[in-house]
């Protein structure tokens, strides 16, 4: 292969031939301290580990480049000079300068172009030619494969030139606004895709297919798009093509090909903790996820779809029974992060300061480790969460949803055997408590006062790197003294003084921040110092959970005063960060609580306002709704609590709960219909109107209000059945009529206008006005099949006389067809006969 020779003899081939090699190694190395790392916080946020994933495969680049760097450095200065050195023999006794290395022998051999390069004679160098011609071609193949993605991607993008419909597009605008997308998303219907697709950068764009839009509900494809949208607030197309780029370069590692597989599902558990969030419930996000794989044919490697990754495996996650409620700090994500490239910075700077030649020739030795550096790019990750941890986590650029104060994350599981379990951790240190039985504290919750024959418990500070680890066991003994047990960094110590100091700072931090042992002490409080003591304990708890589970018993066990009552529900909105914990407690004061005076409720509705999720906004205002019927002031407190619904689909279900069972009445019936105005979805504007309607005893009024808000229905489908809907149960012959012929003229198609007039002359014996009035909207019929079909049947129908025949055969004069004109006119004349 003298060509192959030639170009080995320069330098940089060498280098670049001896940087693959050790690179082998260097990502193995990588992977596996990525692997440990991973390991490590398996139970954290999704982002800590998508960090995590993104510097190893950076670091796996980054180090293989270092090495083929100094190689170079050290070859370009004089390749023969320096081999030539580095082989001279050391005179016995002398000493080795601190910089020599050994390497075995080499010889100058001449090239085929007559110079003279460095050859070296071990079993690796000889191999040096072949590895970097076919690393070539493996690159040259796998960038093949990484243009024809794109070139397949831009063909996506450049064939999708109908924009998508209004619906989508005030969807995608909305969750961008939620999202702080800095530029527009432009969204596009696309045949050639099944599923919604995130494509570029700078400028993205979202392709929907039409088969999402027909296949999933408004609210599902709601969720999908948020998941798209997050793609585009994290810059993930980027991320993903520069991804493809070190997949190709670094295509003959396994290692490799693992890390970057582990980027692309954490990249889209990230974007799914986002849309679970938005959606505000993980289980119907995980049923739209579900919906949509089956529309699912085939995916593009550069475009981001929804469905990318495993589905079994995040329906799981978003299933889980323990939920990542909060997403981690950002020095938490960087701490696993900062400690993988202080891994690789330490190796790539012991590489920097040999030859690798040296390095892996047998009997090599190294006198010193040279100066180098190392350098990695750190990829921040972004997502939201929500859940049921302990702490509000809001990191830069993200949202998330926690169940308390601080960033600490707790979880609480009762396992079959009968053991409850509680973990929290704070970052740093992570404590846990495991009892079983019935556990008295005493009255300082520091120390315990007794505890059942079967029972025990188990306080472990499970500390991580500079911390200790220490652990206590309590169990009852004989004459029911009860036995402490103290490790210290697993070695059993004395349990005075310092067990006993150990456990009672710990208890106090496990009961202020659990909500361990709260039947007790809320017993013992409201006997001490009543509902008031047990409000004062509740402003000194320090988590979500915990304040949950005390507003929950209180109410429950007492039949609190308005004025107590209002105190409890102002400090549950005041000192509950948590959506989900918030959103509970409320619905259990509606539950055990009377709520009878306009404090109380007034407290109600402006702590249901403090809550974000969409999803448990609705559950909680809705709540309300199932007592007895409300006054009309209290109505209109709860439509303006409404308001704050971004999400059309919970903003309608709330509102058909409430036309369902509350009266509108004159203080509430405008802002009902204004809060109907505020609904962007055509469905579900429709579906609210239709509720109105299909209540019994309804006034004209509201009958005037349903078709002035049918006025904002862009769709003709929508509008048609509404309009179907209120001619089928009224009739329009009187008041009505002006605003029902109002809303049907804005109706577009031909077909959902006949059909709309079509039920008004099935109306017996309209009034010569209505008459005129419903063949005028007639007249902006333009089909001469539809036209003709409808005053056939007004023929039919109707007695035709005076201005209404004038108006007939003004209709029936712009068909154009001869055929549908004469069975207008034929039906005509057979009206007239039967007079």
């Amino acid at each position: 292969m003298p060509a192959i020779d030639a170009l080995f003899g320069q330098p940089l081939a060498e280098a670049l031939g001896w940087a693959l090699l050790h690179s082998i190694w260097q990502i193995a190395l990588v992977a596996a301290v990525a692997a440990a790392v991973l390991a490590f916080a398996r139970q954290g946020a999704a982002d800590v580990r998508y960090v995590v994933s993104s510097v190893a495969l950076a670091l796996m680049l980054t180090w293989p480049a270092v090495t083929a760097w100094t190689t170079w450095a050290a070859l370009a200065v004089d390749p023969v000079r320096q081999v030539a050195s580095a082989t001279a023999p050391v005179r016995p006794g002398t000493p080795r300068a601190a910089s020599s290395i050994d390497v075995p022998d080499a010889r100058v051999e001449p090239s085929s172009g007559g110079t003279a390069a460095p050859r070296s004679s071990s079993d690796l160098g000889r191999w040096l030619p072949l590895v970097l011609t076919a690393w070539l071609g493996g690159v040259a193949l796998c960038s093949l494969r990484l243009v024809m993605g794109w070139v397949l991607v831009e063909r996506l993008r450049l064939a999708a030139r109908r924009p998508a419909g209004a619906v989508v597009q005030r969807t995608v605008a909305r969750l961008s606004r939620r999202l702080h997308v800095a530029g527009p998303v432009a969204a596009f219907e696309s045949a050639a895709i099944d599923v919604p697709a995130v494509i570029g950068w700078l400028k993205p764009v979202l392709l929907v297919p039409a088969s999402a839009i027909g296949g999933l509900s408004p609210d599902q494809l709601e969720a999908i798009l948020a998941h798209e949208i997050a793609h585009v607030r994290r810059h993930d197309y980027l991320v993903n093509l520069l991804q493809t780029v070190v997949e190709t370069l670094l295509f003959y590692h396994p290692a490799a090909w693992w890390v970057s597989r582990r980027i692309r599902i954490e990249r889209e558990h990230c974007c799914d903790d986002v849309a679970a969030a938005l959606c505000g419930d993980p289980v119907r996000y995980a049923r739209a996820l579900a919906d949509l794989e089956g529309l699912r044919t085939e995916s593009h490697g550069f475009a981001l779809a929804a469905t990318d990754g495993s589905l079994v495996g995040r329906v799981r996650r978003l299933l889980g029974a323990t939920p990542r409620a909060d997403r981690s700090p950002a020095w938490l994500a960087l701490v696993p992060a900062l400690a993988l490239v202080a891994a690789g910075a330490v190796g790539m700077t012991a590489v920097a300061g040999q030859s690798p030649v040296a390095a892996v020739a047998a009997g090599g030795t190294v006198g010193a480790a040279g100066q180098g550096t190392g350098v990695g790019p750190v990829v921040a990750g972004e997502g939201v969460g929500r859940g049921t941890g302990v702490g509000p986590a809001i990191a830069a650029q993200g949202v998330g949803v926690g169940t308390g104060g601080g960033t600490s994350e707790q979880s609480v599981s009762v396992e079959s055997r009968g053991e409850s379990r509680i973990s929290q951790s704070d970052g740093s240190k992570r404590l846990e408590i495991r009892y079983r039985g019935t556990i008295e504290l005493t009255d300082d919750d520091q120390g315990i006062r007794s505890i059942s024959p079967d029972g025990y418990l188990i306080v472990t500070d499970g500390s991580w790197f500079w911390f200790k680890n220490y652990r206590v066991e309590i169990r009852p003994g004989r004459n029911g003294v009860i036995e402490s047990r103290f490790w210290v960094e697993g070695r059993e110590q004395p349990f005075e003084p310092e067990g006993r100091e150990w456990l009672a700072k710990s208890l106090l931090r496990l009961v202020r921040t659990t909500g361990f042992a709260a039947d007790a002490r809320i017993a013992r409080i409201l006997k001490a110092s009543g509902p008031a003591g047990v409000l004062d304990e509740i402003a000194l708890l320090e988590g979500n959970y915990a304040r949950r589970v005390y507003f929950e018993k209180l109410f429950a066990e007492v039949t609190l005063d308005g004025a107590t009552l209002s105190r409890a529900l102002a400090l549950a909105g005041k000192v509950i960060t948590s959506d989900y914990e918030l959103s509970r407690s409320l619905r259990k004061a509606g539950e055990a609580q009377r709520l009878d005076d306009d404090a109380s409720r007034t407290a109600y509705v402006d702590a249901a306002t403090r809550i974000g999720s969409d999803y448990e906004l609705q559950r909680t205002l809705a709540a309300f709704l199932d007592r007895a019927p409300l006054d009309p002031a209290l109505v209109a407190k709860l439509l303006g609590a409404a308001s704050q619904l971004s999400s059309d689909y919970e903003l309608s279900r709330f509102l058909r709960a409430l036309v369902e069972r509350q009266a509108l009445a004159d203080e509430s019936r405008a802002a009902f219909f204004r809060a109907v105005g505020t609904l962007e979805s055509d469905y579900e504007h429709q579906r609210v109107l239709a509720a109105v309607m299909a209540r019994r005893e309804l006034a004209d009024a509201d009958v005037a209000l349903v078709l002035q808000s049918s006025l904002d229905l862009g769709s003709d489908y929508e509008r048609s059945r509404l309009l179907r809907s209120v001619a089928g149960s009224r009739s329009v012959d009187g008041p009505l009529g002006a605003d029902f012929f109002k809303a049907a003229d804005g109706i577009g198609s031909d077909y959902e206008r006949q059909r709309v007039l079509a039920v008004v002359a099935g109306q017996r014996d309209l009034g010569e006005d209505t008459l005129v009035a419903l063949l005028a909207a007639a007249r902006g019929i333009g089909s001469d099949y539809e036209l003709s079909r409808l005053l056939v049947q007004i023929a039919q129908t109707q007695t035709v006389e005076g201005r209404g025949r004038d108006a007939f055969l003004d209709a029936a004069g712009q068909i154009g067809s001869s055929h549908e004109s004469g069975r207008v006119m034929t039906a005509l004349v057979k009206s007239e006969r039967r007079r």
